[in-house]
């Protein structure tokens, strides 16, 4: 089954209407701010820093963007296979 993760809102709204299993991330962005699809989870470190913005920003405040530099590929992986088992959806 095609699976997908999402870091941009189009490709993230995209896959939700398309029912396409679906990890999004979130680094500076607020994920409370987004609905989740039945088949889509959030992915987020959670950090004390973030979100720092409502809709992101080029530039991390703190200028280290931890939040999305340490989003690791193991962590991600994860997320996308609970989602596409249906473990992990959200909505």
């Amino acid at each position: 089954m095609p699976a997908r993760t999402a870091a941009e809102p189009p490709r993230d709204h995209a896959a939700r209407a398309l029912g396409v299993p679906t990890a999004v991330l979130f680094g500076p962005t607020d994920p409370a701010l987004h609905v989740a699809g039945p088949r889509q989870t959030f992915v987020s470190l959670g950090l004390d820093c973030a979100p720092c913005s409502a809709h992101g920003s080029r530039r991390c405040p703190l200028g280290h963007h931890r939040c999305l530099r340490d989003l690791d590929e193991e962590r991600v992986a994860a997320a996308l296979s609970n989602v596409v088992t249906g473990e992990g959806a959200l909505g």
